[in-house]
């Protein structure tokens, strides 16, 4: 008799644990991502050595994938410049040689000449 009223008292408190351990989780103190603004919960946050990041995870991970295609890019335009080794000048208009010129940091003033080949097949009578 003493141990079954013994059981119901440690069944009733185990239900109360829980039923506290619940609501405590419902009282998750929550924070504010300082990228999006959005108040969430701190399981929606990482959590590093110095404690909690300040953006949660979905802002987190849209910003690596935004790091790597900037990171591709950065790869494409480099691989861009290397090729750009092989170009010629006749593959530059005379204004883009210019605006390179003044790039490069020279001050000029430029004359030039442009040839027309003008066949006599193009010439109506």
């Amino acid at each position: 008799m003493i141990i079954k009223v013994q059981m119901v008292i440690v069944s009733h408190l185990f239900k109360e644990h829980l039923t506290i351990k619940k609501n405590m989780k419902e009282m998750e103190e929550m924070q504010v991502c300082k990228c999006c603004g959005k108040e969430l919960p701190l399981s929606m946050y990482r959590s590093s050595r110095l404690g909690r990041l300040k953006t949660c995870k979905e802002c987190t991970r849209k910003h690596q994938i935004m790091a790597k295609l900037d990171k591709k890019i950065a790869k494409l335009k480099e691989k861009d410049a290397t090729d750009a080794r092989f170009l010629r000048l006749k593959d530059f208009t005379p204004r883009e040689l210019m605006a390179e010129l003044k790039r490069r940091g020279f001050k000029f003033t430029m004359e030039y000449v442009e040839t027309h080949i003008i066949s006599s097949k193009d010439i109506e009578i």
